[in-house]
């Protein structure tokens, strides 16, 4: 026999053996009593319910058991007693086990590592979320008595995809489960366009995000098997991280521009710090941080600081106040200050409390609606009811939805304004206001004409006295004599 013929016959020989050892090995190896008695010791310490399609054995590329049809669900004994019905459902296209084969041929089930071949994990929060699912590419289990380990490969929700290790001390029972994670990469338009949105201040102007850079990674501690039904707030406290986020878009209902966004995320023991927070809005930016602390609680408090420097009011009130956008342009300095409690219905914005030290410069007040009562002493000068102003300052006080202004000053190229008062933002208002008109002009005062010239000041012109009551999208504009000429503050 020639030497091809020999190697030939060789190879035809390995790979009979090869295709007996393979039959052998399935047919003869207990896999079904393996996999049944794995899955009862399972199900049994673990209260979840774990259900298998079928099972072979594989021997390339390594010897395995392969489980198709793999899906696991909490205990139904424990979910009927759980409000919140179905927490969670994990279920995996293939899963490849490797046992130890000599515990395997005595009839016993040890396993030496499991690997989740595309996992898919739905669940549905317990305090209100809608259903939501995850898919990890592959995720490897390694089980002793005692613990599992768990690496996740990568898993996508929403365009966001994170990897994690983890360890469960007390496995299949109760015990901790303990770990890290890294954020993998993060799509912000498909995220937040995903997240429920549950604004506490009243609705949001958020449009949505594009862009940016977004870095993460962190930690979690949580006493494992979770209670039922999971919510945020009973996560939250074992779950540490941080974060920095940099170019990001945030677009606006009804503006153009979006404003660019950076800023760094910590979050530790239940509280959340966004640091170094800048905001470019136009030729404009804001600076500050947020802070959101007892995560873990019924009720959480906010905490916010934010310095505003050169924001055209245009660009802010087309986001934060539409209506007002026809009223007043300029550019505008900033500092406020303020927090607020939320978690209860209402909370945020009965609490809500705020100081802002404002400093506008050049730009106009469009008066003209609120000063229709008293058009007729002003006559015919447009330029008294369209304020332009070189410098607008005041203070800004906030508390229990009332709105309180002190300090206010308005030093335009025609007139000069001061003021103070308060209003309530659902209800009445009472402001007093004195105006300094320009050099030479004489308000008609109707018969209290002629003792215009009492109310002129040092340097020849008259300060009227005004107050606003009423309503403040409809306020009534009176004369008010009793604050006008000399008793005028800034003399």
């Amino acid at each position: 026999m020639t030497l091809p013929r020999r190697w030939l016959a060789g190879l035809l020989v390995f790979l009979l053996l090869l295709i007996a050892l393979t039959l052998a090995v399935r047919f003869l190896l207990p896999v079904d009593r393996f996999v049944r008695t794995a899955l009862a010791e399972l199900n049994a310490g673990s209260g979840v319910e774990v259900s298998v399609g079928d099972a072979w054995v594989d021997l390339w590329p390594t010897p395995r058991v392969v489980l198709s049809g793999v899906a696991a669900i909490p205990d139904p004994a424990a979910r009927a007693t759980t409000p919140g019905g179905l927490p969670w459902l994990l279920k995996t296209k293939s899963a490849t086990v490797c046992p130890d084969w000599r515990e395997l041929a005595g009839g016993r089930a040890a396993l030496r590592d499991v690997r989740l071949v595309q996992p898919r994990l739905e669940w549905t929060l317990g305090d209100g979320v809608t259903p939501a699912a995850a898919q990890a590419a592959a995720a490897t289990l390694i089980p002793v008595p005692g613990y599992l380990r768990l690496h996740v490969d990568e898993a996508e929700w929403n365009g966001t995809a994170v990897s994690a290790d983890a360890e469960w001390e007390g496995w299949p029972g109760p015990g901790r489960l303990r770990g890290e994670w890294r954020l993998e990469r993060c799509d912000a338009a498909s995220l937040f366009a995903a997240l429920p949105r549950r604004p506490v201040l009243g609705p949001t102007p958020v449009a949505g995000l594009a862009g940016g850079k977004v870095e993460a990674s962190g930690s979690f501690d949580w006493v494992w098997p979770a209670p039922t039904p999971v919510r945020f707030r009973d996560l939250v406290p074992g779950l540490a991280g941080n974060a920095e986020v940099s170019d990001l878009a945030v677009s606006f209902a009804g503006s153009e521009a979006p404003w660019n966004a950076n800023a760094r995320v910590g979050l530790q023991e239940g509280r959340l710090e966004v640091s170094d927070i800048v905001v470019g809005i136009g030729d404009g930016r804001v600076t500050g941080r947020f802070d959101l602390t007892d995560l873990g609680r019924d009720e959480q408090r906010c905490s916010f600081e934010a310095d505003c420097e050169a924001i055209g009011l245009a660009d802010l009130l087309r986001v934060l106040a539409p209506g007002a956008v026809s009223y007043v342009s300029g550019t505008s300095d900033a500092e406020i200050r303020g927090g607020f409690a939320c978690g209860r219905p209402g909370a945020a914005v009965a609490s809500l409390a705020v100081d802002a030290d404002l400093a506008a410069r050049d730009g106009v007040v469009h008066a003209r609606e609120w000063l229709t009562d008293v058009a007729a002493y002003l006559g015919e000068r447009r330029d008294l009811q369209d304020i332009r102003y070189r410098t607008l300052t005041g203070r800004l006080t906030l508390r229990e939805g009332r709105l309180a202004t002190q300090d206010l000053k308005l030093e335009g190229p025609d007139t000069d304004w001061r003021g103070a008062g308060r209003f309530d933002l659902a209800g009445p208002l009472d402001l007093a206001l004195v105006v300094k008109l320009p050099a030479g002009f004489r308000p008609d005062l109707g018969s209290m004409s002629p003792f215009a010239d009492l109310l002129k000041g040092d340097d020849g012109r008259i300060a009227l006295g005004l107050r606003l009551t009423g309503r403040a999208g409809g306020p009534e504009v009176s004369l008010d004599l009793a604050n006008s000429g000399r008793q005028a503050d800034w003399r």
